[in-house]
């Protein structure tokens, strides 16, 4: 599972949440725990998050074989970016850029905080950057999970569908089985009613021969000769 937050994590963004004097998060930077704290005691638990519900409808408009776009699931599932503007992609853009390649972890972290309290536009809180980039992280999962579903769903009634032709195929097999044999069979008896009159032939170009053979030198009946009998194999 593809986690977009592992970014805020690897840059040192995140390390939890520190209490105020009226239980509100500071909107000061929290520095990195010492190896002492991280050694001792257990990650802070993440709030239950919220249910991610995809515009399953729209997204099963797309074209078989055309693959979603990432701008497309977001929007199924309704992410918007915050007020102010600045989404997990523009801290992306500032972590990439030259300014920043030559710091460490922990030195980026106090640059980003300080560039964030400082924006013309108004401070921007971490925070909101980690929620947009969790909300994109579910979304993203939720995703995997509709298209997964769609995928078993597909091979369910795949499945029946060539259960039924394989069970046409199998009826229709058996009735031009049972033609076949009866176009044998018919085919077997007229060869068999063709030997009969054969035989019948013989005998009766044998009756015309013999009547009228005392009374010519040259016979003008014709007589087939009887098939020879075919030796049996030992």
């Amino acid at each position: 599972m593809v986690r977009v937050t592992s970014l805020l994590e690897k840059m040192g963004l995140v390390y939890g949440r520190q209490e105020g004097s009226l239980g509100e998060p500071s909107t000061t930077a929290v520095p990195p725990p010492t190896a002492e704290v991280r050694a001792g005691a257990p990650p802070l638990a993440a709030p239950p998050e919220p249910e991610v519900r995809l515009d399953e409808a729209t997204l099963s408009q797309t074209p078989a074989g055309e693959d979603w776009a990432i701008e497309q699931i977001y929007a199924s599932a309704g992410i918007q970016a915050p007020a102010h503007g600045f989404t997990v992609y523009r801290l992306i853009e500032l972590l990439e850029g030259e300014e920043f390649r030559d710091l460490d972890a922990a030195t980026r972290a106090k640059v980003i905080v300080g560039v964030l309290k400082r924006l013309p536009s108004g401070a921007v809180e971490v925070e909101d950057i980690v929620r947009d980039a969790a909300a994109r992280d579910r979304a993203l999962d939720a995703f995997e999970r509709f298209l997964s579903e769609r995928v078993r769903r597909q091979e369910r009634e795949t499945e029946e569908k060539n259960a039924a032709l394989q069970q046409q195929i199998d009826e229709l097999t058996v009735t031009n089985t049972q033609l076949m044999e009866a176009n044998r069979a018919a085919v077997a008896q007229e060869k068999a009613r063709l030997e009969r009159w054969r035989l019948r032939k013989r005998e009766e170009e044998e009756r015309l021969f013999s009547a009228i053979s005392p009374f010519v030198e040259r016979n003008p009946v014709t007589r087939d000769e009887a098939p020879s009998a075919v030796p049996s194999k030992p």
